[in-house]
């Protein structure tokens, strides 16, 4: 059984999202992506994926965020991860997605990205 549990903290007008565990099961994803909604519905669209406590994903994984970069740049926002280990780096390379999202290194760069 995988553990996957997120904190979201606002900080202006973007949203930090504290991802921890890892994301392999689908179904984790969706409490994720229903949060991502709320933020959409009330206006907010920028996001930034803080993945420093965050161990692995697979391809359910992948989808979830892409889903979640999908929703936020249809609601004219964007998505930037940070603090993410090799591991989690190296599927992004493989899969070629780490030229789809803007990764930096910590969370005040994250933020300062959508000033």
């Amino acid at each position: 059984m995988s553990h996957f549990n997120f904190q979201s903290v606002e900080k202006g007008d973007v949203i930090v999202l504290k991802l921890v565990g890892s994301l392999i099961d689908s179904s984790h994803g969706i409490t994720l992506l229903d949060k991502i909604e709320e933020f959409i519905e009330k206006g907010k669209s920028k996001f930034v994926l803080d993945m420093g406590e965050f161990v692995y994903m697979n391809s359910n994984g992948l989808s979830v965020i892409i889903n979640l970069l999908t929703k936020a740049r249809n609601s004219d926002g964007d998505v930037v991860i940070c603090s993410i280990t090799k591991k989690n780096n190296d599927i992004l390379v493989i899969t070629k997605l780490s030229s789809v999202f803007t990764v930096l290194d910590n969370e005040t760069e994250a933020v300062n990205y959508f000033k």
